[in-house]
């Protein structure tokens, strides 16, 4: 063998290595940001909130979303529910709630079907924000307004806490994230996978430079929201969450990961599904942010080829039939190295859900953390080959209907 290549495996060995150290360390840094205390200001900084709650379909944890909002810990606040139709099964639940005596205004807008150049659910929100004066009205410039989804059940002082941050100028938005749960009666393996893999983005979230909206949990000021033009934004877009991170960067402005806005969210769904949910996230991002697609693509790659070569030259330096030391000592090292900091990773993951999530979500994710610990060929395999399928077309599905993405905001309803 060339004396070349032997160099490459070396240094792809050892990149990977490399890899594995990172990799521990981010999720032990997440868990320093997770239990790090806040800030006072934030707790005192309770302006009246307006909690948008876009839904279509009956989700699992829909009635205990509701729920959750409708109790809030939280001096002033109002809900406005939207769905496209009347005829949206998820209609009804909603309207029932607008009977309850919550203490706090409950309204329900039907939106209508979207154009055919914009998201349903970003059309339903864009409604719902014109409907309630937000976007033109007098007044409301010092309320801040809130968007969820029904997808994850948030705790009672989930608005306090995702709103407090705003009191700060440097802040454009506050977002929060989901951490995928296995349903606990015969989940699936394609369910343990997906939330492993989803873990695995949650462990960067201490990294202000990759830090994006995400669309289930976020906040802004009434006047942000009409300085920064965000309904100029979400026209013709598919995505509200990585459209707000572009308009805050436009003003100069961060957007703030709570850590206390990291919820569980129920996931049960089989390898098609999951490979059509990941897909279609990794797609959207590819149109929005691609350097951050192909940063993620670039590193699943060196996972995959490091995992690959050291493996392949330890069995082969062992049967005899490579000869060059050096190479075989450094794949070796590299191979138990990452073995090593596997194990430190799970370990802190597992440190990660409790200190976020609490011991009850850690004792549902026990069978989840152990394809963690043990079996991260397989899912970062999986996780390499859903970002790569979707470097290819530029269809989606999302809620049952199909788009055409050809930009941020090019989208065609198909």
């Amino acid at each position: 063998m060339s004396q070349w290549w032997v160099h490459i495996l070396t240094a792809v060995a050892l990149a990977w290595a490399l890899q594995g150290m990172v990799s521990a360390y981010s999720v032990r840094r997440m868990v320093r940001r997770v239990v790090q205390p806040r800030r006072e200001d934030y707790a005192r900084y309770r302006p009246f909130a307006h909690v948008v709650l876009p839904v279509k379909g009956l989700d699992t944890d829909l009635r205990a979303c509701v729920d959750s909002l409708c109790e809030q810990d939280y001096p002033g606040y109002r809900l406005v529910f939207v769905v496209e139709s009347e005829d949206d099964p998820a209609y009804k639940v909603l309207v029932e709630q607008t009977s309850r005596d919550t203490g706090h205004e409950v309204r329900v807008v039907v939106a209508g079907q979207s154009p055919g150049d914009t998201g349903q659910k970003v059309h339903n929100m864009l409604t719902a924000l014109k409907e309630t004066g937000l976007v033109e009205g007098d007044g409301y410039e010092d309320d801040v307004v809130v968007f969820a989804d029904a997808d994850a059940v948030p705790g009672r002082s989930w608005l306090a806490s995702i709103v407090g941050p705003l009191t700060d100028d440097k802040t454009g938005c506050t977002t929060g994230y989901r951490w995928m749960v296995p349903p606990p009666e015969r989940p699936t393996v394609a369910s343990h996978l997906l939330s492993v893999m989803n873990s695995s983005v949650v462990s960067f979230l201490w990294r202000k430079r990759l830090i994006r909206a995400w669309g289930g949990a976020m906040a802004l000021r009434c006047q942000t929201l009409r300085k920064g033009g965000l309904v100029g934004y979400w026209t013709g877009a598919i995505s509200d969450d990585f459209q707000l991170s572009r308009m805050c960067r436009s003003l100069g402005l961060r957007v703030y990961f709570v850590p206390e806005c990291l919820v569980p969210a129920t996931v049960d769904v089989t390898f098609k599904s999951l490979w059509a949910f990941a897909r279609r996230q990794y797609l959207i991002t590819r149109v929005h942010a691609p350097v951050i697609y192909f940063a993620a693509l670039a590193a699943l790659a060196l996972y995959v080829v490091g995992f690959t070569v050291s493996w392949g030259v330890v069995i082969a330096w062992a049967a005899g039939c490579f000869t060059h030391t050096l190479a075989g000592v450094c794949a070796t090292g590299a191979v138990v190295l990452h073995v090593l900091f596997d194990q430190y990773r799970a370990t802190h993951r597992a440190r990660l859900v409790r200190a976020s999530l609490g011991a009850e979500v850690e004792k549902s994710l026990h069978a989840t953390l152990r394809y963690d610990r043990w079996a991260t060929p397989v899912w970062m395999t999986l996780h390499g080959l859903i970002v790569l399928g979707a470097l290819f077309g530029s269809t989606i599905a999302w809620r049952s209907i199909r788009y055409r993405l050809r930009g941020p905001q090019r989208v065609e309803r198909l």
